[in-house]
């Protein structure tokens, strides 16, 4: 899940936002202004092994994780450990996210039955920015999956907010895409980086 979903949320953000460039719609919100106060207290699960749990912190770490498509096994175990110590091993096995992670490995927590709210979706985010560095991986993917110049790349990495970024990865490995979608803010930031890119002639 988290190495596929992290980028496919990066790519569907993107194809979303330029589509709406491409279109002149621009509406000129702020990418970041859907971020809700987090409190410091995301982390509302107990992260620590169960007595009773089948499978452990570990375990979960390692079946989300796993490197390739832009993360390497460092940083998709670090983004995995993430999720899994805000969630917290017992939400996991009380939703049988265990069997349905295997049956499907691209899915997002709520397809595995496994609820979050806010704080916890801001706390994922934070954790996402702490293990990888994602205006980069935000380039990188650009360059190699969308066939985008590294000229546009990188005018559309710094005319970005990161936490807004950040969010977005959060967001789809929790929700789903679909979500990006209930919340067109969360990519109203990029389509605002590519109508000034236009304007500046980088394409």
């Amino acid at each position: 899940m988290m190495k596929r979903n992290a980028l496919a949320a990066l790519a569907l953000a993107v194809a979303i936002a330029m589509g709406s460039a491409a279109c002149g719609d621009d509406d000129g919100s702020d990418a970041a202004g859907s971020s809700d106060d987090n409190g410091g207290s995301a982390a509302a699960n107990d992260s620590g092994d169960d007595d009773t749990a089948e499978h452990s912190r570990d375990d979960y770490v390692t079946l989300l994780g796993g490197g390739g498509e832009g993360l390497n096994d460092e940083e998709a175990n670090c983004i995995s450990a993430a999720v899994v110590d805000v969630v917290g091993v017992d939400a996991l096995e009380q939703a049988n996210a265990w069997d349905k992670i295997q049956e499907n490995p691209d899915g997002s927590l709520a397809d595995y039955g496994v609820v979050v709210d806010e704080a916890q979706v801001a706390a994922i985010a934070d954790g996402v920015g702490a293990c990888v560095d994602v205006p980069r991986l935000f380039q990188e993917m650009l360059v190699t999956g969308e066939d985008v110049s590294r000229e546009l790349a990188a005018c559309l990495a710094s005319g970005l907010d990161e936490g807004a970024l950040e969010r977005i990865v959060a967001v789809t490995m929790t929700s789903g895409e679909a979500a990006l979608d209930a919340d067109p803010t969360l990519t109203a930031g990029i389509e605002q980086a590519a109508l000034d890119c236009a304007a500046q002639g980088i394409s």
